[in-house]
């Protein structure tokens, strides 16, 4: 599943069920993101960083901690958060399946998708 935000709170249609993915929250010192979790985030950045020079040189990623409301129920979890300093229309997060496949053959396709879609918005 992928989620995708661009404002501070903005439902998705684009999955089975509605969610609602918040902006980036601090973490307390007792609210830890699984460490395993983090590893494959981590993986997933470093693809991204490999790729995003040849789509855009201005464009850039960190993992973030987010609070996702589903219904009724919150988790908290990381995204990947894509943004350009120069361009305030290319700035979205997305959560990503956490196996070696998706990031390596399915990540970047939907990185390029999105950063297209959000480039032909600003038209």
């Amino acid at each position: 599943m992928i989620s995708l935000s661009s404002a501070p709170v903005e439902a998705l249609s684009n999955v089975a069920h509605p969610v609602l993915v918040m902006s980036p929250f601090e973490q307390g010192p007792n609210e830890e993101t699984p460490s395993n979790d983090r590893v494959w985030y981590d993986k997933a950045r470093a693809k991204a960083e490999g790729f995003l020079g040849s789509i855009d040189p201005e464009l850039r990623v960190e993992v973030v901690p987010i609070r996702v409301t589903e219904r009724s129920s919150q988790r908290e979890t990381l995204s990947l958060r894509f943004y350009s300093s120069s361009n305030p229309t290319l700035n979205w997060t997305m959560e990503v399946e956490t196996t070696d496949s998706y990031i390596e053959n399915e990540l970047e396709p939907v990185v390029r998708q999105i950063y297209h879609e959000r480039r032909q918005k600003r038209r």
